[in-house]
């Protein structure tokens, strides 16, 4: 079943991170019975292994990364020992990369989800130039952005308790300088209207707190991600790299969308309602007033990704390859930037280098030209 599958991943994974705990000896020799300690980090096998160990592994091919220990102490252990086995087939090795699907699969995953993909590569292929590719440095971009607007609402609930703190202070002045002219009277208005004030602050700095708490939680994440794919990028092989760009992918996407699914934001104050009349106050006024907790509306934090209106394609939706566009079909030397779906099943393209539209169907054909006065944006 697919519970049992699940479990035995977890067990395989799990075995593998027990393992690497234990790992005092280079594994490569504790094979023949020897106990040599390591020096080095072969990323392709998952093991640490010793100076002559290293060499036999920078010598196969193709070369596996052998890296310090000392170098990949800093990186997360989740990241740094990935599973080689798929999620789906547990017993088989991740071996394929799915372009259609954007994702990475086994031998076996072929026949059951994958039977009418075009586009399967190896992974190794895949993988190349990983390091210096769009994937990654999107990747970075997002997480950069991700750590800027998580910061940013950090600070935000830092001012807020500074300010709610601000307030108390305040009001609680206000209230002692009302107090001092009818004090014979007002001595128990006071005593309740300063419980009130520190039940409702309470109420106001736990309510913060926990939301600065989730957000600290949220950066302390996102900047251990951000430095893993520093060190991996200079440390690890282009197949672990491009491993971990998926898993993080995943795991940043859900970030961007719990940031979009924030509704528009309100923040707590503490606000002081005096009484209307300070003189002749034991006839006027009954009370010291009443404090009431206010929520101010503050601006919604706003992805990148969001601004330019384009969001990565994920497995979850389902989506997958039906139709491509040879831009051959629209004359010689044509590139297009962008372009959007019209009625009637047409689309409507923007030309790179020219201030012209192209309105064409999903094979390209039937093109026509709209010239502009302006580059179309």
């Amino acid at each position: 079943t697919l519970v049992d599958k699940k479990q035995k991943t977890q067990f395989l994974v799990l075995n593998k991170l027990a393992r690497m705990a234990d790992s005092k000896f280079c594994a490569g020799c504790q094979r023949s019975d020897n106990d040599i300690i390591p020096v080095s980090w072969c990323s392709d096998c998952s093991e640490v292994v010793c100076n002559a160990c290293s060499r036999v592994h920078e010598r196969m091919s193709p070369p596996h990364k052998v890296v310090p220990t000392q170098e990949i102490q800093q990186l997360s252990l989740s990241l740094l020992t990935l599973s080689e086995n798929c999620d789906n087939h547990p017993d088989q090795k991740i071996v394929l990369y799915c372009c259609q699907h954007d994702k990475v699969i086994c031998v076996s995953c072929v026949p059951v989800s994958h039977q009418n993909c075009k586009s399967i590569i190896s992974i190794e292929k895949a993988a190349r130039g990983v390091k210096v590719g769009t994937a990654i440095s999107d990747l970075e971009r997002r997480i950069s952005n991700l750590c800027q607007v998580t910061e940013n609402r950090r600070s935000q609930s830092e001012k807020t308790l500074a300010d709610l703190e601000e307030s108390r202070t305040k009001i609680k002045t206000r209230v002692s300088e009302i107090k001092r002219k009818v004090i014979a009277h007002l001595d128990t208005l006071e005593t309740e209207m300063h419980k009130d004030i520190d039940s409702k602050y309470e109420n106001c700095t736990e309510s913060m707190s926990r939301n600065r708490n989730s957000i600290q939680s949220s950066s302390d994440s996102l900047s251990t991600w951000k430095s893993d794919i520093n060190s991996l990028k200079q440390h690890s092989s282009e197949v672990h790299l491009f491993q971990v760009v998926k898993l993080l992918d995943a795991n940043i996407y859900q970030k961007e969308l719990e940031i979009r699914e924030i509704p528009t934001a309100t923040i707590q104050i503490l606000k002081y309602n005096p009484p209307e009349f300070e003189s002749n106050i034991k006839k006027l006024v009954p009370d010291l007033g009443t404090i009431t907790v206010e929520n101010v509306q503050v601006p919604k934090p706003v992805l990148d990704i969001d601004k330019q209106c384009h969001f990565p394609v994920r497995e979850g939706r389902k989506l997958s390859l039906t139709h491509s566009l040879p831009t051959t079909k629209l004359g010689n030397g044509v590139s297009i930037s962008r372009g959007c779906f019209i009625s009637d099943d047409r689309l409507l393209l923007c030309h790179f280098y020219e201030k012209r539209l192209i309105v064409c169907t999903f094979d390209a054909s039937n093109s026509n030209v709209i010239e502009l006065d302006y580059t179309p944006q």
